[in-house]
């Protein structure tokens, strides 16, 4: 159901956040996205490394030992903070909202970011103040998208602490990051995680087990995956590369007990199907379980499918043409770039050349970083040469104008002007350098004779 709430959603000026649990996972997500909303966040973490990060990062990050909200508290117990964010694991939550609830001011916003509503809500509602404001919502996404386009939030506000002022102010937040907002109640939110999740997450469970029971070398594997099962295995992967403990509390929920036995029961069914029925028998219950799925529904989500196969073999074709330059490629598990010339491909591994040494990284694990993504990292650590470009142009021809152009040429990072000279308040023409940061990779000599070329063509001489 929908909601459209008419309250103002402006934020309080100096708007102030506390996000306990914020120094990674979800926590580390909410607190970027306040912050890019001029949200002022101080994270609280009981995970040590995890702190020092987002201190690196500039936040107002502090140790927290998991037991006493004094440190964040004022001389009168107060917790003098606009929003409280339990970023914890759903086992964390009823400990957390004891120690941080009841210190709460009347007009706060009290949010958690829990993938079940019913117990998560109930713990913040009986720990918190009258006058305050609850608001329970779950992203169905994880903290590696960001921003969130066309991800799914939901929302289940308080029904003891409606969040009449802060509900209006967070849906505008998330629907600007690009998110889906969709509200309901806690109830019905947890009967649907049932399947979203937990069924989901078991099959996926299931199958990385059933890898591993087959005893065969996983990277032996690659050399005879199919799109689907690289699709398959590599969102088995996935969740075998987070946190354990967030899939079994998700597995240990009270209501997974239930979805645990249908989910065993289907497998049962399908062994007796291919043990005892006939394909006739077996292509009956195969067109009923796609009667139920939707003709439609079977189109699109083959859609889907097909759009996400074509597009690893898209950006597979994308590095592959880069063979033989130089490039940025990121590791999308560590972040670390790695620059050099692409020197060879051969699945799994790619091998990059730089300057000492040759590295040999997982085709799957890097992605390659566009030229302005790749020019931008070079201002960041320094790596770009530049040169000074002075030229004669009428006393009317606007300089950032002239400047954005050269922007334009192959293996120009940045242009900007430098310098404006005007010999007399006779003289028509003007003297102007513009500073241009250079590609080193491109070659200093061919960029000064592109821009040079540049000018002339635009009728300006270059002195």
């Amino acid at each position: 159901m929908i909601d459209s709430v008419k309250q103002s959603t402006t934020l309080p000026t100096n708007c102030r956040a506390l996000v306990v649990g914020g120094g990674r996972g979800m926590g580390a997500w909410i607190a970027r996205l306040l912050r890019d909303n001029a949200v002022e966040c101080c994270i609280c973490d009981t995970h040590a490394a995890s702190i020092s990060n987002m201190s690196r990062e500039g936040y107002d990050a502090r140790y927290y030992s998991g037991n006493d909200a004094r440190p964040f508290l004022d001389a009168s117990d107060r917790l003098l903070f606009d929003l409280l964010i339990l970023a914890v694991p759903i086992a964390q939550m009823e400990k957390a909202a004891t120690v941080f609830c009841c210190h709460c001011q009347p007009g706060t916003l009290i949010m958690d970011v829990c993938s079940t509503k019913v117990d998560p809500l109930n713990s913040m509602e009986r720990h918190t103040p009258s006058g305050c404001e609850v608001l329970g919502t779950h992203p169905l996404f994880g903290p590696k998208i960001y921003p969130p386009i066309s991800q799914t939030w939901i929302l289940t506000p308080s029904s003891t602490h409606p969040p009449n002022t802060w509900e209006p102010r967070m849906r505008r937040i998330i629907q600007e990051s690009g998110a889906l907002v969709y509200r309901t109640t806690a109830d019905v939110h947890d009967e649907a995680m049932q399947i979203v999740q937990v069924g989901t997450h078991l099959t996926l469970l299931v199958f990385g087990t059933f890898l591993d029971d087959a005893q065969r070398s996983f990277n032996e594997m690659q050399n005879f995956k199919t799109p689907v099962f690289e699709l398959l295995s590599s969102l088995a992967a996935r969740v075998y590369a987070q946190n354990p403990a967030l899939y079994f509390s998700i597995q240990k929920q009270p209501r997974a007990e239930s979805t645990q036995s249908v989910f065993s029961r289907a497998l049962s069914r399908v062994q007796t199907l291919l043990d005892n029925a006939t394909l006739d028998e077996f292509t009956e219950h195969h067109e009923r379980v796609k009667k139920w799925i939707g003709d439609t529904n079977v189109v699109a989500l083959d859609h889907v499918i097909s759009s996400a196969i074509r597009t690893i073999a898209d950006e597979r074709k994308l590095i592959r043409s880069h063979l033989g330059d130089v490039v940025c490629m990121r590791n999308i598990e560590t972040g670390k770039i790695h620059y050099g010339l692409l020197e060879s491909i051969d699945p799994p591994l790619v091998r990059i050349r730089k300057r000492k040494e040759t590295v040999a990284l997982s085709l799957k694990k890097v992605t390659l970083l566009s030229t302005e993504e790749k020019h931008a990292w070079l201002v960041a650590t320094g790596k770009t040469g530049h040169m000074f470009v002075s030229f004669l142009a009428p006393r009317a021809a606007k300089s950032h104008t002239i400047a954005n152009i050269v922007g334009t040429v192959h293996g120009v990072v940045s242009a900007q002007v430098w310098d404006e000279y005007i010999r007399d308040a006779e003289t028509s023409e003007v003297k102007q350098t513009i500073k241009v940061c250079v590609d080193p990779d491109v070659g200093a000599d061919s960029i000064a004779v592109a821009i040079r070329d540049l000018l002339t063509d635009l009728g300006y001489k270059v002195v």
